[in-house]
């Protein structure tokens, strides 16, 4: 059996692995093709891990870069020691929140995500429903930055946000694709609804905040089109910093 591309190989070993202690990649990675390609032999495993270790590792590695790009705080570390190198989990504050996330009814994780820019000194708002055109929340006059006081309020940012409550399945770059579409006509609608708020010129920042992960592509396109993008993680550790949790 052919081995799975690097991004796959990355996202079985961070869900499968558990070791809070540093274990060499090709250890971790076998574990988890265990789990994965149960139709392999621990030999077939040992040989698939043994030719995608330095794929692999780069592919973390990238992760890592990624995350702390944004601003997020890597779930797990990697660290190289001559010429192998070793992977752990590392404990995480935000993980009883990301656990209770993932366990809460869609519409309540609507209010979570808009509480969150509440929070943080915006007016939000909750759109969710059947008729939301991929639109759950909304927010007007959040601060470009904490230190940044003194601006009118139709400089300050809009926000048009999707929020997915998922337990594991990954946003797709197709889903990422749909809500633009939906959410540059409710960046209008907003605009027109708030007219002392919201000007013509107005930064606006499409957020998509999932408590799952994305697709290595969805990852891809949110980057280029400059997407607030937030998978479990992240978007904890954003609940957190701005200090709300779920009662």
């Amino acid at each position: 059996m052919a081995a799975p591309p690097p991004y796959v190989l990355a996202e079985w070993l961070l869900e499968e692995a558990s070791n809070r202690e540093f274990q060499p990649v090709q250890e971790v990675l076998q574990i988890a093709l265990s789990f994965r390609m149960r139709g392999n032999s621990p030999e077939e495993n040992a040989e698939i891990s043994e030719q995608t270790a330095l794929p692999l590792i780069r592919e973390l590695e990238n992760r890592v870069a990624i995350d702390r790009s944004d601003g997020v705080t890597p779930a797990f570390e990697i660290s190289s020691e001559g010429k192998t190198a070793y992977f752990r989990i590392i404990d995480a504050p935000e993980q009883p929140l990301l656990t209770k996330l993932k366990s809460m009814p869609p519409n309540e994780f609507e209010k979570f995500c808009a509480n969150i820019l509440t929070n943080l000194g915006a007016t939000s708002y909750i759109i969710g429903g059947p008729n939301d055109k991929g639109v759950d929340f909304t927010a007007i006059n959040l601060q470009l930055g904490e230190k940044v006081k003194l601006a009118p309020r139709t400089s300050r940012a809009i926000v048009i946000g999707q929020a997915k409550r998922y337990a594991d399945q990954n946003i797709t770059e197709c889903d990422m694709r749909e809500f633009i579409g939906g959410a540059i006509l409710q960046a209008d609608n907003l605009r027109i609804a708030n007219v002392y708020d919201a000007g013509l010129l107005s930064p606006i920042s499409f957020a998509y905040w999932t408590t799952s992960d994305f697709h290595h592509l969805a990852r891809k396109y949110a980057r280029r089109m400059g997407i607030w993008y937030l998978n479990g993680i992240g978007l904890a550790q954003l609940a957190m910093r701005a200090g709300v949790e779920v009662k």
